[in-house]
């Protein structure tokens, strides 16, 4: 059985649902927490800092298109618990995976778990990339779209962690100086194992040198984009594989990849650096289009232009269902406070033969985007885990700001 909407609200209304719902029950002091398990009212808190991070650049595009002094609120309050991830760790330029305040007793997580020097918070470590990368995709956007008073900050940060990550052999080292599972960066490992962090480190690189103006920063991204050829390498950043063979496709690393290149697409202004940066997204978007994923084409028209995708973009949010995310109760509850309706059937058609599910005809996920588009389930059966919808908010206000609609 799933849930679908009897009477599509409009964007901008489930909008409103999903964000009410976030700030409620997802924000531990700022940090924004991916999955709630519902019957302890605990969090599963592996990616808080990326989480954070994205909801950073959300909430600041959110600025841009409405103005609204809450998402300014939520710019703010984003920036200091991103500023907090750092200092719990007790290491300038190392970010925590989430944070946890003494005071609210036990949290339920797994993980890697140390206190901070205060005695205040317990820090989830062992920090991936994927942390920093949604951070400087935060940072950046907040940097342009924000407020200016918050400048300084997000300067004096972005250049502590990109700062210990090269001094470390571009490689992100723990507070107990351990190389963490996920963090290398350096020529050996891009060059032999993962293309992918080229283009990251790049994203990295180019944020460090908008927000801070340094000299040291312009060269150092210079110097690692063509002499050391991480732009070159970063063609490849996406492996061309048969999406049908279950688990040949990581498509959380393909989410890094557009938080990856928004950035460097709003930053670069050489002919060499974009057309190189434009071959590869040009071969990641071969292998992702058949998604119809918003985010995905969102800041695929912001950098080249191409609307042709944007009413299939459109579509995935239109058809976004309450029931990826949520139980059945809280639905209800939302159902009345917002005034809504739900019945058990999926508006689109069943797909005639294997390939892309649309997104109202799968499994409950905790990202929408990062999981198994071409994975069709039944959501008849509530779950232990909620999640929230920052997939639709990030992807829902990005194609706001770039113009593929207006509401």
């Amino acid at each position: 059985m799933f849930l679908a909407l009897q009477a599509p609200l409009t964007l901008e209304r489930k909008a409103e649902i999903f964000t009410y719902d976030l700030e409620a029950r997802f924000r531990i002091e700022g940090q924004v927490a991916p999955k709630l398990r519902v019957a302890t009212g605990s969090y599963n808190m592996p990616d808080n800092c990326y989480m954070t991070g994205i909801y950073l650049g959300t909430e600041a595009l959110r600025l841009a298109v409405t103005r609204d002094p809450r998402a300014l609120a939520n710019v703010e309050g984003a920036l200091a618990a991103l500023e907090r991830l750092e200092a719990v760790t007790g290491t300038p330029g190392f970010l925590a995976r989430a944070y946890w305040p003494v005071a609210h007793g036990p949290h339920g997580d797994d993980g890697e778990w140390s206190k901070s020097p205060d005695g205040r918070y317990l820090w989830r470590g062992d920090v991936s990339n994927d942390q920093v990368t949604g951070f400087l995709y935060g940072a950046s956007l907040a940097f342009d779209l924000g407020p200016a008073a918050l400048r300084p900050r997000i300067a004096l940060l972005v250049a502590r962690v990109v700062d210990r990550i090269q001094a470390n052999g571009r490689q992100i080292v723990d507070a107990a100086g351990k190389v963490t599972t996920w963090g290398r960066y350096d020529r050996d490992y891009v060059v032999n194992r993962e293309p992918m962090n080229a283009l990251l480190w790049l994203q990295h690189l180019a944020v460090a040198r908008q927000v801070t103006g340094e000299e040291r920063f312009r060269k150092l991204y210079e110097e690692t984009a063509r002499r050391d050829a991480y732009a070159r390498f970063a063609l490849v950043a996406r492996k061309a594989t048969d999406p049908l063979k279950a688990g040949s496709v990581n498509h959380s690393d393909d989410v890094l990849l557009f938080l990856a290149y928004l950035p460097l697409f709003r930053l670069e202004k050489t002919a060499e650096l974009r057309d190189l940066y434009l071959r590869s997204l040009d071969r990641t978007w071969r292998e992702v289009a058949v998604e119809e994923n918003p985010f995905f084409t969102y800041v695929h028209r912001a950098a080249t232009g191409d609307r042709s995708h944007d009413a299939a973009a459109r579509r995935t949010l239109e058809l976004f269902p309450f029931d990826l995310k949520w139980n059945r109760l809280t639905i209800a509850g939302y159902e009345r406070r917002f005034g809504f309706r739900s019945d058990a059937l999926p508006r689109s058609a069943a797909p005639a033969r294997p390939g892309v599910v649309p997104i109202d005809r799968r499994p409950r996920l905790w990202s929408a985007w990062a999981n198994d588009p071409y994975v069709a389930g039944s959501r008849e059966t509530d779950g232990a885990m909620e999640y929230q919808a920052l997939d639709f908010l990030m992807a829902y206000w990005l194609g706001r700001y770039t113009g593929a609609f207006q509401e």
